[in-house]
């Protein structure tokens, strides 16, 4: 059912009505108090219809407002990242230098950037030689830097004691 059908059902209502009103013949009047009964049901079951597509379109335009403030937020923040270029070579952002540097230096997936998502890269276990990264969101693995095979391992102390 549409619109205009409960339109149409309202305006076959309100006849019914006036044939009622103004009726002298009880089969006459019988028929119609029928006829309205069916009419009446038609027209709730449109109600409820309608009711439940304004509440679908409220939730899709809510869902949609949210996205909209994700983006918005997005844009606002995509002004204090730049590209960089590791040591090894994968290509990441970082957080533009401030005037007063409190921002740590931290790697941002390229890959999620791209989706609007801000995932900071976590420590990976070193894969062949390199320092690896791993996004914990899209799980893409980024080189960092090099190892030095000829590094000497010096010894930390344990607890404080040697």
């Amino acid at each position: 059912m549409d619109l205009m059908s409960g339109v149409a059902i309202t305006k076959q209502i309100y006849d019914l009505l006036q044939t009622i009103k103004e009726g002298r013949d009880q089969k006459l009047v019988s028929d119609a108090a029928g006829n309205l009964s069916e009419k009446i049901t038609a027209l709730q079951m449109l109600n409820t219809e309608l009711s439940g597509l304004y509440h679908s379109e409220c939730q899709k335009t809510m869902a949609l407002s949210q996205e909209n403030a994700k983006i918005k937020m997005f844009i606002s923040n995509i002004e204090h990242y730049t590209l960089h270029k590791t040591p090894a070579g994968s290509i990441t952002y970082i957080p533009k230098d401030t005037a007063d540097n409190e921002i740590p230096l931290y790697y941002v997936c390229a890959h999620c950037y791209q989706k609007a998502i801000v995932s900071m890269l976590q420590p990976d276990k070193r894969d062949s030689g390199f320092h690896m990264l791993y996004c914990p969101e899209c799980k893409n693995k980024y080189k960092e830097k090099i190892m030095s095979l000829k590094t000497p391992v010096t010894p930390r102390p344990v607890g404080g004691i040697w």
